[in-house]
């Protein structure tokens, strides 16, 4: 009995806390579970409660709506639309305390978003699938006003993530995503403190592609391939014949114009032209040019008597004198005395004469040993 009243209470308290999905969708079990409407216990408001419990299951649950391409026809839901809904149901809630009260710290930034109470607030108690964008049309959601919130969420410090919020809300009105695609910006970009560029102008959504479109695409790269191959395999093979005719006509020129020097190697009319033979125009001689024709002269020997008349040679016994220097002589001198005072003649007279020692032998000559 105990154990069957807690279950209970653990399956009405999951049932009474949730954000809205739609019925069937993959994205149940991050959103806890189909609900007829999002409740205040899910919502956070600052950036670090984000990323611990409640916060955490909130980002969950919206990254896999807005990534999601889950439709259900016969309500007129889808995930993308109950994402938006739940991001316009955390900014109201914070900035405004509608529908459920939450603390902002953001006063200035209350200021100049209050013009957007009435649009962000339309039909968040009584959410259809049909009225997701009903409140994009309202004067109160305006560019110029969305711009004015954002810009001021965006110089705050732990706020960021409802500059991020009012953004992709406008994305949405601007696009209305098509049932069957994904919401064109990137989810984690939205729950980041990177805050997100101002969108003015109308984004178009991604084309989504049909199963009879995935089935034609192959078709068509099976029938354009082969022939862009055969294109491509003719281009070469006329290039390659190109070429190769190019070369067997230089050879051939080359191999003529050899021949035709080797016929006419010993052709005199090559470097000595004939008479006539050289044109200045058609059919006209050239006068200015006048061949000359080479005659040899015959070369006369001559060659002159040459007389030979040498010179008597006379024999001398006597060698040739020969010159020596003057230190091969010996000086003798005799004892010179002094004279006094008053005599210088008789001085001079007293001078002995030096006397010449005989010259040495004679050499002998090399021709007369």
């Amino acid at each position: 009995m105990l154990f069957s009243t807690i279950t209970l209470i653990l399956v009405l308290a999951r049932a009474g806390c949730g954000l809205r999905v739609t019925r069937g969708s993959p994205c149940e079990n991050e959103c806890g579970g189909p609900k007829s409407n999002t409740t205040g216990d899910e919502i956070v408001c600052r950036d670090d409660q984000f990323s611990q419990g409640i916060g955490t299951r909130f980002e969950s649950c919206v990254k896999c709506e807005l990534r999601s391409t889950f439709v259900s026809n016969r309500l007129g839901e889808s995930d993308v639309k109950w994402g938006l809904y739940n991001l316009r149901y955390a900014f109201s809630s914070c900035i405004y305390g509608f529908p459920a009260v939450k603390q902002s710290l953001s006063t200035p930034c209350q200021v100049s978003c209050e013009k957007l109470r009435d649009a962000m607030g339309m039909g968040l108690m009584d959410p259809t699938g049909t009225s997701t964008y009903d409140f994009c049309g309202l004067a109160g959601f305006a560019d110029p006003l969305v711009t004015k919130c954002a810009a001021c969420y965006a110089r705050t410090e732990d706020e960021k993530y409802m500059a991020n919020f009012v953004e992709a809300l406008r994305e949405g009105c601007h696009v209305k995503v098509p049932d069957g695609s994904e919401f064109l910006l990137d989810p984690d970009k939205i729950f980041t403190t990177e805050i997100l560029p101002a969108t003015t102008a109308p984004a178009r959504p991604k084309p989504t592609e049909s199963k009879e479109d995935k089935s034609k695409t192959p078709l068509v790269l099976v029938i354009v391939l082969p022939i862009l191959g055969c294109f491509l395999l003719l281009l070469g093979c006329c290039v390659a014949c190109f070429f190769c005719v190019r070369r067997r006509r230089r050879k051939a020129k080359e191999r003529s114009q050899g021949s035709y020097l080797h016929e006419r190697w010993n052709d005199t009319g090559i470097m000595s032209p004939l008479p006539g033979t050289l044109r200045g125009s058609w059919g006209e001689p050239n006068s200015a040019y006048q061949p000359q024709v080479y005659s040899p002269q015959p070369q006369v020997y001559s060659p002159q008597p040459q007389v030979y008349n040498p010179q008597p040679q006379v024999y001398s016994p006597y060698p040739p004198d020969i010159k020596y220097p003057p230190e091969t002589y010996q000086m003798d001198t005799s004892p010179s005395t002094s004279s006094p005072a008053g005599q210088s003649i008789d001085y001079v007279q007293n001078i002995s004469v030096p006397i010449l020692s005989q010259p040495p032998p004679p050499r002998k000559s090399l021709s007369n040993p």
